[in-house]
């Protein structure tokens, strides 16, 4: 045996256990369709959970309770002013009338001490022991008022925040209008 010989048998073992290329080959591209088809079925997946989102968003906003629309709302702002314990009728009637005098108002209505009260069992009435624990001559009279934005209620405000009589004067609803 020569050497030839020797080499062409180690080559014809090495051949033996070597794979085949053409079923590497066919491997790797089997490899390659299964991985572009998972990311192909990811991004589908993908788009579909995006497009249910919008949707179940969309489909929420327009089956909202009636009380959370924009529409049954006043537009504007709203500012209270809260009157003193011992504010006399003079001192509130006078706030009323530099309330109708102000370009800036939308509309207001004064809320007495009783009023004010059946509004808070109203809004509270879910809590027994709350409502029991106040009495009428506690809350505050009062004159509720809409005005155009946030602008106009700080002038409000300003104007009224050191009125006699006038304990307090706070803007809300302003920052949550879009309109």
């Amino acid at each position: 045996m020569t050497i030839d010989d020797l080499i062409r048998a180690a080559l014809d073992r090495a051949a033996a256990v070597a794979p085949d290329p053409q079923r590497i080959h066919a491997n790797l591209a089997g490899r390659m369709r299964r991985f572009h088809r998972r990311r192909m079925l990811l991004a589908v997946a993908g788009g579909m959970a995006v497009v249910l989102a919008a949707a179940a968003g969309i489909l929420g906003w327009h089956l909202r309770p009636a009380e959370y629309t924009l529409a049954t709302r006043p537009i504007g702002c709203h500012v209270s002013i809260f009157f003193q314990p011992d504010a006399t009728p003079e001192q509130i009637q006078g706030s009323g009338a530099g309330l109708a005098r102000m370009p800036e108002v939308i509309q207001f209505a004064y809320e007495s001490k009783n009023q004010a009260y059946e509004n808070f069992k109203e809004m509270f009435k879910d809590a027994p022991d709350l409502v029991a624990s106040v009495h009428p001559d506690t809350l505050p009279s009062a004159y509720r008022i809409t005005v155009r934005d946030l602008a106009a209620a700080r002038i409000v405000i300003a104007r009224f925040q050191s009125s006699p009589g006038v304990s307090d004067v706070v803007e809300h609803d302003c920052r949550l209008r879009t309109r």
